[in-house]
């Protein structure tokens, strides 16, 4: 890594601009009537639902690729042709785009709070700051997936995302039994302990340390599951030869 970190952040938010404004104007095309109706409670309500839905959308965006774009073409060859760590070398990478996607989820909680002053509507910020473990989580699963499979990696998280959601939805592993539904919630994104998290953040429980060390702990897992895949990867000889150009 010879170009430093601030070239390198401004390549990745280039490489990935069109999904930015892609996604954006999508979500500003769904909520445009409640926006132009005029009504603060409405639009308040908008800017929540925009910043929640991008706080799912940056870690997808950001960590699209991250270590299978260049397992898929063989690069990987060329940047583990130096004296470097391969595990090492995708961490680093991955808290790289990481911390990109916490930045604009930051930027837009800021822009949110000052439209929400602006409006002089209630203070949310609570509710916005229980949404940021999001990026987190969907970061690290992103990144796990990423590790194991070429080809899709981001949808298949994407599907995996929205299966656990589902699952919880209609509290499916809760009507398994012990010790599967242990397993399962294991397993399946933490969007209960999020809950929890958030519901502390804006006073209505006081169980913190609870929700948020099972926010980490899936984090850590995921991460660590996806070091494995890399030094998997690149022990096993399973790296395809680097596409020529």
């Amino acid at each position: 890594m010879h170009t430093s970190l601030a070239r390198r952040t401004v390549l990745l938010i280039q490489s990935r601009f069109k999904a930015l404004l892609l996604t954006v104007l999508a979500i500003q095309i769904t909520e445009f009537r409640r926006l132009a109706s005029g009504d603060i409670s409405a639009m308040l309500a908008s800017g929540i639902d925009t910043y929640s839905l991008l706080c799912l959308a940056f870690p997808f965006i950001f960590m699209a690729g991250v270590v299978s774009g260049d397992f898929r073409t063989g690069v990987a060859r060329l940047w583990l042709q130096k004296p470097v760590d391969p595990v090492r070398f995708y961490l680093c990478r991955f808290a790289e785009r990481f911390l990109v996607a916490l930045a604009c989820t930051l930027l837009t909680l800021g822009a949110i709070r000052l439209g929400t002053v602006a409006l002089g509507a209630p203070d949310e910020i609570g509710l916005l700051l229980g949404r940021l473990p999001y990026v987190l989580v969907l970061a690290c699963v992103t990144f796990g997936f990423s590790c194991w499979i070429s080809r899709g990696s981001t949808l298949v998280a994407i599907g995996f995302l929205s299966a656990g959601a589902v699952a919880h939805q209609v509290a499916w592993p809760g009507q398994l039994g012990r010790p599967w539904n242990w397993l399962f919630e294991a397993i399946l994104v933490p969007i209960p302990a999020i809950g929890e998290f958030r519901d502390f953040l804006v006073g209505v429980s006081d169980a913190v340390w609870i929700p948020l060390a099972q926010i980490l702990t899936y984090s850590v897992g995921w991460t660590g599951l996806g070091a494995l895949g890399v030094w998997y990867t690149v022990n096993k000889g399973r790296l395809p030869h680097a596409e020529q150009s």
